[in-house]
């Protein structure tokens, strides 16, 4: 475990949050690196979410996507996070999520969402949280998911197969674990114009 920095954009969201991470690799083995930032992201998402939303459901996908830094002339490996959060309390959910999503989640402040990502692996170097209208985390998603992206380091796995991880809310009638991945049903979630050009495979 190491220190790391923080730095978010002091928007609040009833829509959604984008987490940057930034890593320094050290170690050969990619594919252990990875799983440890996967389960580091979705406890520090899940302990989030028991602490500011527990009523209501939260969805993200992740990808790669790196970036030029500036100051150190070089290209940073970067994970991003989308963060959906639903407006659909438990008692209205089920698995298929064949309801329309309403817009009553309430504001989610970005500081309050890192003040749970404690405790890093040792070559996470920077967390990001920004506080994003309907649109943006609508666009990111799609991007995050699309088999081939613009402005992805990798290709996603596609829209209603990409993987989802998914924290339900208190109130339900579902035998679901709290918490699972399944994925990706962003059809579901009512953005305006979606998947509009995207057609509904992507």
């Amino acid at each position: 475990m190491t220190a790391f920095c923080r730095y978010h954009n002091k928007t609040q969201s009833q829509y959604g949050m984008i987490i940057v991470v930034d890593i320094q690799i050290e170690s050969s083995n990619r594919h252990a690196m990875e799983n440890d930032l996967s389960m580091w992201l979705t406890k520090c998402i899940q302990q989030a979410h028991m602490r500011l939303s527990p009523k209501y459901n939260w969805e993200f996908v992740k990808n790669r996507k790196d970036r030029y830094d500036a100051r150190l002339g070089t290209l940073q490996e970067s994970w991003q996070v989308c963060l959906h959060f639903s407006g659909l309390s438990e008692t209205a959910f089920n698995h298929c999520a064949l309801k329309p999503y309403t817009k009553t989640h309430p504001p989610v402040c970005p500081k309050d969402i890192l003040a749970n990502f404690v405790q890093a692996p040792r070559f996470v170097r920077l967390v990001a949280a920004s506080g994003v209208d309907e649109r943006h985390i609508r666009d990111q998603w799609a991007e995050c998911i699309k088999r081939v992206p613009y402005y992805y380091s990798y290709g996603g796995g596609g829209s209603n197969s990409h993987p989802c991880v998914v924290f339900r809310g208190t109130a339900t009638v579902s035998n679901d674990p709290r918490h699972f991945i399944t994925p990706e049903f962003s059809f579901s979630f009512d953005w305006p114009d979606y998947p509009g050009y995207r057609g509904d495979s992507f």
